[in-house]
């Protein structure tokens, strides 16, 4: 075992299995449909003087090719994420952005080279850490002095429809398991800007801002948007858990819920919320 590498954790397990393995079979899907958000990531940020950017829980790397095709021939860009899994698709379909690499790595322990990266960014990589404080100390080591933190992170549940809408009808059928603790490890552990804040202050950063954003998130035709809202989000380990006959009452529930939503042309929209978070080392 090499000094960067680690006991596999649950979150390792889960990407590296089940996790990645529906994120991957989801992948084209769930980058569309976060393409707006995509794009306000990448507006927030400024390249000029960057030459090493790191993308943290890069998934399948759409956001790391746009960054590396506005850094052109002056930079490179690291896309690093916890799943081989999702890596392996990712490498293969981003394999002509040439200043485009990819890293197996636990950005959360990983001993990246300090003073490495001017800049490091993250499209809803950065909410899964085990101690969050401990993570963004790490994250900032590898900052250059005054190195730039660029991220996206969901805001509550509540301000979410897009997940809130299906996991609301599931649970009519399905026992609803137990709410998070704020700042537990998953999709919105940093919903609580205070609490975000907090961490990136400890963590040493400054001039942090989060600005709240909602989009109109585009979940697909009504047969994709209930395959993906059965197999994703807060209701599906149970529906996978639950005997047959409730798992079918409650994909019919999701399909209910999605209908409503549903526009003339077909398309099932409903709103997403995040923080676009800026911060300084």
């Amino acid at each position: 075992m090499s000094e960067n590498e680690l006991p596999r954790t649950e979150m390792d397990e889960y990407w590296n299995e089940a996790g990645g393995a529906k994120w991957v079979k989801n992948l084209s899907h769930l980058e569309n449909m976060l393409a707006p958000i995509s794009r306000h990531l990448v507006a927030s940020l400024s390249l000029e003087n960057v030459t090493q950017v790191l993308d943290v829980g890069c998934g399948g790397g759409r956001v790391s090719a746009q960054v590396a095709d506005k850094l052109g021939g002056s930079g490179e860009i690291v896309a690093a994420d916890i799943s081989e899994t999702i890596l392996a698709s990712a490498t293969v379909a981003r394999k002509e952005t040439t200043n485009l690499s990819f890293m197996h790595c636990d950005a959360e322990t990983y001993a990246f080279e300090p003073d490495s990266f001017d800049l490091i960014i993250s499209q809803f990589g950065v909410m899964f850490f085990s101690t969050p404080v401990n993570a963004f100390k790490n994250i900032h080591s590898a900052l250059r002095k005054n190195g730039r933190l660029n991220f996206v992170c969901w805001q509550s549940i509540h301000e979410n429809p897009w997940m809130k809408t299906a996991a609301s009808a599931a649970f009519e059928i399905l026992e609803r398991p137990p709410s998070p603790e704020p700042g537990e490890p998953g999709p919105f552990s940093l919903a609580d800007k205070e609490l975000l804040v907090g961490i990136l202050s400890s963590a040493g950063f400054k001039s942090i801002q989060a600005k709240p954003i909602s989009e109109a998130l585009d979940l697909g035709t009504l047969d994709q948007a209930v395959s993906l809202m059965t197999d994703m989000g807060p209701s599906a380990k149970p529906i996978a858990e639950a005997s047959p006959e409730n798992r079918q009452q409650a994909v019919a529930k999701i399909r209910e819920a999605m209908q409503a939503n549903e526009t003339s042309a077909g398309r099932v929209k409903l709103k997403g919320s995040f923080w676009l978070v800026t911060a300084q080392a």
